[in-house]
């Protein structure tokens, strides 16, 4: 039996499982990178969303604060 210098015939079928697993690869690091980056910009945004809870809150009270002495002077007069 001799043996011809072609490529046997599964060989391209393997070399195109090759391509497709290296591009999944390549997409799950892409999709790895991207979701640890959006997982870090959900948490900025959450602790964004307390400080301005607690500012809106002090807001509240102090216009609420302000009224009530508006009140008190309202009704001395």
């Amino acid at each position: 039996m001799s043996m011809n210098s072609q490529s046997p015939s599964w060989e391209p079928d393997f070399d195109l499982l090759e391509q497709r697993m290296n591009d999944l690869i390549t997409l799950c690091t892409t999709l790895r990178e991207e979701n640890r980056g959006l997982r870090i910009k959900l948490q900025q945004t959450r602790t964004e969303r307390d400080l301005l809870k607690e500012k809106n809150s002090f807001a509240i009270h102090s216009v609420e604060s302000m009224l009530e002495s508006v009140r008190v002077l309202e009704q001395q007069s």
